[in-house]
């Protein structure tokens, strides 16, 4: 299969940088009847569209501060799609990565996997993407983004990346999510082969513990369903159930005897897409109503855990 999708990074020290590159990127596609969509944040959107030639032709999308990438492209993504669908031959999109998700290796992780599921999963789609990054805090982020992106950006220039790495390596070399790291101690929660109400009634009572407030319980309580019920379908029994709440946040290990999932970017597409992968709804649903979602398979079955953290 050709590629069709070029994927690049740019690093901006100044929001002057990321006009010079981003204004003739976006007023180019409109003049040439591209459809263009924007996700940043309220800032660099403002900005942006003061500078471009005719801003009512570019969509401006939400999600620009969103720390979790799944919530934060959903709305770019439905807007892909819908142009697509009315027959547009090509896209362009511009989005970033937010502040708060650039200070520390664990609040980046996740973003990291996503840039390089990025590439996998759209690399059939007509689309020029211009990921955008407002510094580089430390430089495993830089070294990250040079190994997830097909293409550079910097110093005026536009060029191809020798440092992009397969996304299944990519991932393959990655050390272990942080989500692993809240499960130190004994757990407050551990259910066999449970019953679904009593799972979902369990959970919420820890979603509770935490302070996670109402809505964020609902939401993670509906994930963790998801994820127990394809437990219960597409793996094997037992079913463990183990919760834990620690240092202000609440993770669900949901682990059964079956084989699990193969792909690890299970779950990044919305249903629907043509291109995500069979049986990913319910994962999809849990990385939506949780912060993190992480994979583990070993001799003795396989692992969801998901973590949610209080606002």
């Amino acid at each position: 299969m050709t590629r069709r999708l070029r994927h690049d990074g740019a690093a901006f020290g100044s929001s002057e940088e990321m006009l010079a590159v981003v204004v003739p990127f976006l007023d180019e596609a409109t003049l040439a009847g591209v459809p263009a969509i924007v996700r940043f944040g309220d800032d660099w959107a403002a900005l942006l569209r003061e500078r471009l030639a005719d801003p009512d032709r570019v969509d401006f999308v939400g999600g620009g501060v969103e720390k979790n990438p799944i919530k934060a492209v959903r709305a770019m993504n439905e807007a892909a799609v819908a142009h697509l669908a009315d027959g547009a031959q090509q896209l362009r999109l511009v989005g970033s990565v937010p502040d708060a998700s650039l200070g520390s290796r664990d609040d980046w992780e996740q973003w990291a996997r996503y840039e390089a599921a990025f590439n996998e999963m759209y690399a059939d789609v007509p689309a020029w993407v211009v990921c955008c990054y407002p510094t580089w805090p430390d430089s495993h982020v830089a070294d990250d983004v040079a190994a997830t992106h097909t293409g550079l950006v910097g110093s005026g220039s536009w060029r191809e990346n020798p440092s992009y790495v397969d996304p299944g390596g990519f991932v393959a070399d990655r050390s272990p999510m942080p989500a692993e790291r809240l499960d130190a101690g004994p757990p407050a929660l551990e259910l066999h082969d449970p019953d679904p109400s009593i799972t979902r009634e369990s959970v919420r009572r820890l979603g509770e513990r935490a302070a996670l407030g109402a809505a964020k319980v609902d939401d993670f309580v509906l994930g963790a369903n998801e994820v127990v019920t394809n437990a219960f379908l597409h793996g094997r029994k037992p079913v463990v159930v183990r919760g834990w709440v620690a240092d202000g946040g609440l993770l669900l290990s949901i682990h059964d005897s079956g084989s699990g999932v193969v792909d690890p970017f299970t779950g990044m597409l919305q249903p629907g897409d043509e291109r995500s992968a069979p049986g990913g709804y319910g994962v999809w649903i849990a990385r939506m109503c949780s912060d993190l979602v992480t994979f583990r398979q070993d001799t003795d079955g396989f692992t969801v855990r998901m973590t949610a953290r209080a606002d």
